[in-house]
């Protein structure tokens, strides 16, 4: 995952507040969809539509925070200058040099994949009934502050507070 990075001084810039906000969601829509896709600052003409509209980016043209590119679209001024954004290139580096590692953990000092005894890597456990174990899954009747849940969300029941009320206090609520 990558981050579109936005300067704490942003706000009260000039160029944003003579862009506008409307414009400036423009731009942060398409900041963040930049930095998803990697497209370097990049905004093709064809993403406008689902990000604002033409008004906003011809604000953003206009104050100097986009520059209407020769590729059908826009781009980010100084996108990668000054290290603003990370380019495609740094961030397939760095995605790269993760999994490496990843991969350099997961093989442990032997250099072989770790596994308990009698398990082989990718070997999934069985629950006694034979159907694989989901470690994720939510045990329905789990106990919150000691009161079971109701209709197993995990959630206390809408009434609980009222039912501690009762005892605490000793009225009939019902």
């Amino acid at each position: 995952m990558t981050w579109f990075k936005v300067d704490d001084t942003l706000a009260f810039h000039a160029k944003v507040i003579s862009a506008g906000n409307a414009a400036m969601g423009l731009w942060v829509r398409a900041g963040s969809w930049s930095a998803q896709q990697l497209t370097d600052g990049h905004v093709p003409a064809h993403m406008i539509p689902a990000l604002g509209n033409r008004a906003q980016a011809n604000a953003l043209v206009r104050t100097g925070l986009w520059v209407d590119d020769d590729e059908d679209g826009y781009r980010f001024h100084q996108w990668a200058e000054e290290g603003r954004q990370p380019s495609r290139e740094e961030v397939e580096t760095k995605r790269r040099e993760w999994r490496e590692k990843k991969q350099r953990q997961r093989r442990g000092p032997s250099g072989q994949y770790e596994t308990s005894p009698g398990e082989s890597p990718g070997d999934t456990r069985e629950t006694p009934s034979g159907s694989p174990a989901v470690p994720s899954r939510p045990v329905p009747t789990r106990p919150i502050d000691g009161v079971l849940s109701v209709g197993g969300s995990g959630q206390p029941s809408p009434n609980r507070h009222l039912r501690i009320a009762q005892d605490e206090t000793g009225l009939d609520l019902d």
